[in-house]
């Protein structure tokens, strides 16, 4: 399974580096964005872009994760929504945190379906589907706020096959949730 991350300029790092460490111990880690080549990070860190949205279709991905940061850097961009649409229709995971969110609301996935998202950082929407819960998981999409990064990993993680068993599962929980080591 090919797992992709899309970047941007003024994406969070952050967010999103404990889900690659989990996912590369099972499948590859990608990155997606606009275009091909490097993006800064709102952490200010370049971080290359391996794949365009002109070179990817949805059937080549097995999950697609958005990280947040400045998503003015990226709205209204109609071939990300239709690659969320796709995606959304042959039911692969697509993985939200923080304002990553606003594109799958943009795209109309959300509809009808439970979501996280903190409505202070860009205005508010109304829905009631929008939860304030740290991570929510509605059938085969995944959103989570900022602060709740590991559980969003941890999370992500186990929807998509990364753990071997309960016990390896549990390992990982203990380790980075509670810093015990097994």
């Amino acid at each position: 399974m090919n797992v992709y991350i899309f970047i941007y300029n003024e994406f969070t790092l952050f967010e999103v580096v404990l889900a690659s460490y989990l996912i590369n111990t099972k499948f590859q880690v990608k990155t997606l964005g606009i275009e091909k080549g490097s993006v800064c990070s709102f952490e200010g860190l370049s971080v290359f872009v391996e794949y365009s949205l002109d070179m990817i279709n949805a059937n080549n991905i097995g999950a697609l994760i958005i990280p947040g940061g400045n998503p003015g850097n990226i709205l209204n961009n109609t071939r990300l929504h239709n690659l969320i649409r796709d995606l959304n229709n042959q039911n692969k995971v697509i993985a939200s945190i923080c304002s990553g969110t606003l594109h799958l609301i943009d795209s109309g996935i959300l509809d009808n379906r439970h979501y996280v998202y903190d409505t202070t950082e860009v205005g508010p929407l109304t829905s009631s589907y929008i939860t304030h819960d740290g991570v929510v998981v509605d059938n085969n999409v995944i959103t989570s706020t900022a602060n709740s990064y590991i559980d969003f990993s941890i999370t992500l993680a186990n929807k998509i096959g990364v753990f071997v068993d309960e016990s390896d599962y549990q390992e990982t929980v203990n380790f980075f949730k509670y810093g015990k080591k097994s």
